[in-house]
């Protein structure tokens, strides 16, 4: 059985993730992101679910761009305005967010 150095293994593993990540593009590139699409308002609902608001804007963000859009500042306003109901105006000051 051979044995390989440590230098050797190493570029053995970065250059398997190149191929897997080359062949993630090539597969990937024409699937569609999300193909149920879903509107702005139903991403919020979605999002406010997660228990830290930091949380919630990070499934927004990324609902979002699953559907082919950006965020903007007026929808995090949003989502934090439908978070904290959610979580009670108390728990939020004494929370971290």
């Amino acid at each position: 059985m051979p044995t390989y150095s440590k230098k050797s293994q190493e570029s053995y593993s970065q250059s398997l993730d190149k191929v897997t990540f080359l062949w993630y593009i090539i597969v990937m590139k024409d699937k569609k992101l999300n193909t149920v699409k879903t509107t702005t308002e139903m991403n919020i609902a979605a999002a406010v679910l997660n228990d830290t608001l930091r949380d919630a804007e990070v499934h927004f963000r990324a609902l979002q761009h699953a559907n082919g859009r950006g965020t903007t500042e007026s929808q995090y306003g949003d989502l934090e305005r439908a978070w904290v109901d959610k979580v009670g105006v108390v728990a939020y000051v004494n929370s971290d967010e």
